[in-house]
């Protein structure tokens, strides 16, 4: 009896016998995938490149892929190199406003600048040496109040354009408001100063308004004094 019990202990259950289960290749594709077979459906590379890709698969030209890689590149480097470029440009305006952002008050301190120029420009030496302590030491106020708003001015980058008689007339830094002969100055060069400029580092505030010696103008009058009148129809051009 006991030997019948261990011989039925020892029996393995039916369900823990194999089942018989249908044998695949490896090369044949899953057909579970709800969209159908993929490229990772198959086992090895050797297979897909036998049987090629299933339908819907697009393949990649390495060229193509090359030249989108070229385009996405030079794209990053446009967008780094403008990039770079608003860079430079905001610190270039920072500086510049740092540099130039008193420019409206220089042009309103200028007009001050002016009106003490006049005013001691109209007072005579003579009448200054002549005239009463009062005036004297008014006008020495003002001399003192002129030096101090250049010193001033000067401080903040703020230049003088003053060019005296017989300088070069230079276009960048003058302006000419009148052009006369001067037989003792040649051409092109300052005859009088009519109003002061001022220049901010280098940035013209305003030209200084000059008068220039013509001197071809003085040559040619010299010329016409020394040959004498000349009669009518001697203006007339005869060359063919």
């Amino acid at each position: 009896m006991s030997e019948n019990n261990d011989t039925e202990q020892n029996k393995a259950p039916d369900s823990l016998e194999p089942k018989n289960v249908p044998e695949t290749t490896d090369t044949e594709p899953r057909s579970d995938h709800p969209s159908g077979p993929t490229v990772h459906d198959y086992s090895s590379a050797e297979v897909l490149t036998q049987e090629g890709l299933p339908s819907g698969e697009e393949v990649l030209d390495p060229d193509a892929l090359r030249a989108e890689i070229a385009e996405l590149k030079d794209k990053m480097l446009r967008a780094v190199a403008e990039a770079e470029n608003v860079r430079r440009r905001a610190e270039r305006e920072k500086a510049d406003a740092a540099k130039f952002g008193i420019t409206r008050l220089a042009r309103d301190l200028m007009g001050v600048a002016d009106n003490f120029e006049r005013a001691l420009a109209s007072v005579p030496p003579e009448t200054r040496e002549t005239a009463e302590e009062s005036i004297q030491n008014l006008l020495a106020g003002l001399e003192m109040t002129d030096r101090e708003l250049t010193n001033a001015l000067e401080k903040n980058g703020i230049q003088r354009i003053e060019p005296k008689q017989g300088d070069r007339f230079d276009p960048n830094f003058h302006q000419a408001v009148a052009e006369i002969p001067s037989p003792d100055q040649p051409g092109g060069t300052v005859v009088h100063l009519t109003q002061t400029g001022y220049v901010l580092d280098n940035r013209v505030l305003r030209p200084a308004m000059v008068t220039v010696a013509s001197a071809r103008q003085a040559q040619n009058e010299a010329s016409d004094e020394k040959e004498g009148p000349k009669g009518p129809g001697s203006t007339i051009n005869t060359t063919a």
